[in-house]
């Protein structure tokens, strides 16, 4: 696998890693979080890249790639994804984005249509706020009739209409059951020996806290973006865990009314990370999937 440095059209560099083995389609890989980065994707990268050329880069201000300035704004973030394309010579690429990834992605489509041969969405995100109750109401159900010390903050997010309140809820719940909720325990041993030792530094987790922080404030990942999919144009496909919390039945439900030339896949018996708890599978359907 390589890796490179990318400088981007306002000189910011962005971290990247590729397979390149000479293959026609071309898969663009957009990490979620916000602030996640792509240490954990090289497992996927690896066995994707044996069928397609693959691209995946720490967005700016995540860790390997520079900081954020005070100017920062999300849509900087869809203007890279093109900058990267362009960085590699390419026309028209496939795009998977995960979780956060997933609101990217829809606003790159948006964006820059004539760049997507197809848009694959695992796991995404279209409500932010509707993902993060639908965590906490699965969160709730483990800890009932448990000494959680803390019900009367979980139930006050639940009842929350704002970003903070709604936060709030998911900063008290134990490790154990956002682990469990998310679906970490559905990822085998032997790949989570394979990703630790990518994780981000402690210098990078700062950095990566302060892109996340700086999303938060911004509030373009807190507007509902389920009816924007009535303006999306370009073949896409909803990949999502059986157990994935995130892509709730409400958005899976507005993506099946609205998506157009767009098909739901369902990845049994797995979480909210597919491309680790699945991958072989995951791999399968995109290759299935690519015209």
């Amino acid at each position: 696998m390589q890796e490179e440095t990318i400088v981007l059209r306002d000189g910011k560099r962005v971290f990247a890693r590729y397979l390149l083995g000479g293959f026609e389609n071309t898969l663009l890989l957009i990490h979620g979080g916000p602030g996640n980065g792509i240490w954990d994707l090289m497992p996927l990268m690896e066995e994707a890249g044996q069928f397609f050329n693959v691209i995946a880069f720490d967005e700016r201000g995540v860790n390997k790639s520079d900081a954020i300035a005070e100017d920062f704004t999300s849509e900087m973030l869809i203007d890279d994804i093109e900058d990267v394309k362009q960085h590699f010579g390419l026309n028209k690429v496939y795009l998977m984005g995960h979780s956060y990834g997933g609101h990217l992605l829809l606003r790159y489509c948006l964006k820059y249509p004539e760049s997507v041969c197809k848009a694959f969405f695992l796991c995404p995100s279209f409500d932010f706020l509707d993902s993060l109750k639908t965590v906490l109401k699965e969160a709730k159900t483990l800890l009932d009739n448990t000494d959680f010390d803390k019900t009367d903050v979980l139930n006050g997010a639940l009842e929350a209409t704002d970003f903070p309140g709604v936060f709030a809820g998911l900063m008290v719940l134990p490790e154990n059951v956002q682990n469990e909720v998310y679906g970490y325990t559905l990822v085998p041993e032997h790949i989570m020996e394979r990703v630790m030792p990518n994780a981000p530094t402690e210098s990078e987790l700062e950095k990566s806290g302060q892109h996340q922080q700086a999303v938060f404030t911004e509030g373009a990942l807190c507007q509902d973006m389920t009816g924007r999919l009535n303006d999306l144009s370009v073949p896409s496909v909803l990949i999502v865990g059986e157990k994935d919390p995130v892509c709730s039945l409400r958005q899976r439900e507005k993506y099946n009314k609205f998506a157009k030339s767009g098909k739901t896949v369902t990845v049994k018996d797995s979480g909210h990370f597919p491309y680790m708890d699945s991958k072989s599978v995951l791999c399968g359907i995109l290759k299935e999937n690519m015209d």
